[in-house]
């Protein structure tokens, strides 16, 4: 297996770096300068001549960039490959505590955050962004570049249409539209005391 060269310098890169340890032979970044754990953070344009393709894959390690919606990824995702680089898992970064039930699958440059469970059969799409804590039901089709915030539910069966952005702790039990926003609503707060919540709701 190759070792690995992480584009991008922060918190992302940090993150990616703590997965994937010793397999991490450098790191590249837009803009040059300074280090990054041991390594120095080298320009990407110079990528070629210090990380030659034939010799390393690349992982990914930037932000979906708010407004952008992946588009960043997804450009620079296209390029590495013309410039014929390889990536670990076609891209695809899920990290520590994630599950992937039977069927499901991952698209190119995906990210998934810790601790999401993608139920059976489910789809994540091309450089879809998925957030730790995120709960994908059985069957559901995640769209290409949909950004999903931590801790929601995409329920079974649904199709988020390409560039959703889902907010965190959204439950999303019905198909979206392409480029539509979701938030959750604000807490309202029950008539009944906590002290009667079980019985009331009958758990």
């Amino acid at each position: 297996m190759r070792k690995v060269v992480v584009y991008g310098a922060g918190s992302m890169a940090r993150t990616i770096m703590a997965e994937l340890g010793e397999e991490v032979a450098g790191v590249v970044a837009d803009n040059s300068g300074g280090r990054l754990g041991r390594h120095i953070v080298r320009a990407a344009v110079d990528i070629g001549n210090f990380f030659p393709p034939m010799h390393y894959e690349v992982v990914l390690a930037i932000g979906y960039q708010h407004g952008l919606m992946n588009g960043r990824r997804a450009e620079l995702f296209e390029k590495l490959t013309r410039w014929r680089y390889a990536f670990r898992n076609n891209g695809t970064v899920s990290l520590s505590g994630s599950v992937w039930h039977a069927g499901s699958k991952a698209g190119v440059n995906v990210f998934v955050g810790s601790n999401v469970t993608v139920g059976h059969d489910a789809v994540v799409g091309d450089h879809a962004w998925v957030n730790s804590g995120v709960s994908i039901d059985g069957g559901a089709v995640i769209g290409e570049r949909c950004v999903i915030g931590a801790n929601a539910v995409i329920g079974a069966g649904v199709t988020l249409g390409a560039r959703t952005l889902v907010g965190p702790g959204c439950v999303v039990l019905r198909d979206t539209e392409p480029n539509s926003v979701y938030i959750a609503a604000a807490p309202v707060r029950q008539r009944f005391s906590s002290d009667v919540f079980g019985s009331v709701m009958k758990i």
